[in-house]
């Protein structure tokens, strides 16, 4: 048997091997050090408190209260039998409300707030017409909380999706990022 330094089919075949793993091995991992770089940087944006003590977190924990109100009073309306479509749309707001109670990042906080406005707005259009002046107020709560935090936080967001998109273009980085779930879009 020859060694193999010897015989250039396998020591090819084994060159080649090893460039086609390290390609996304060593891709995977500078996208992934280069969208923690990115998360770190919207992090440090918005959470810094301005200038009245807020933050995303303080702002997004506003909004829960509010959702958790809006839920608790939807519930009141509709009585111990809600409509199906009622009791499915108080399930979902529930668990929008606790996802965006656990995030910790604030990526994810901040994304996670975006789908608890949409569960609240949905929640409130369930109840058709069963509404109270609280609820109304409720709803009014929940777009005001929405206004400020697009405001103040959508920037800080926009940036972060632009740097992903950046990292993420092109051939390999496109490719490499889809078989590490790294990137989407807004």
């Amino acid at each position: 048997m020859k060694k193999l330094s010897e015989n250039r089919t396998a020591a090819l075949a084994i060159l080649i091997i090893v460039a086609l793993l390290a390609v996304p091995v060593l891709g995977g991992l500078r996208l992934s050090l280069a969208k923690r770089s990115a998360a770190r940087e919207f992090s440090k944006t918005v959470c810094t408190p301005d200038r009245h003590g807020n933050d995303l977190y303080s702002d997004t924990d506003k909004l829960i209260l509010t959702a958790q109100s809006m839920l608790e009073e939807g519930k009141k309306l509709a009585g111990s039998e809600p409509a199906y479509d009622i009791k499915q749309r108080a399930e979902r707001l529930e668990k929008a409300i606790s996802n965006t109670q656990n995030a910790k990042k604030a990526i994810v906080r901040y994304e996670s707030c975006e789908a608890l406005i949409s569960e609240a707005r949905q929640f409130y259009n369930s109840m058709r017409g069963n509404t109270s002046d609280t609820l109304d107020m409720y709803l009014a709560d929940v777009n005001s909380q929405e206004s400020r935090i697009e405001r103040v936080y959508r920037l800080a967001y926009s940036a972060y999706a632009d740097k992903l998109e950046d990292i993420t273009s092109g051939f390999p980085a496109e490719l490499i990022a889809s078989l590490y779930g790294i990137g989407g879009g807004r």
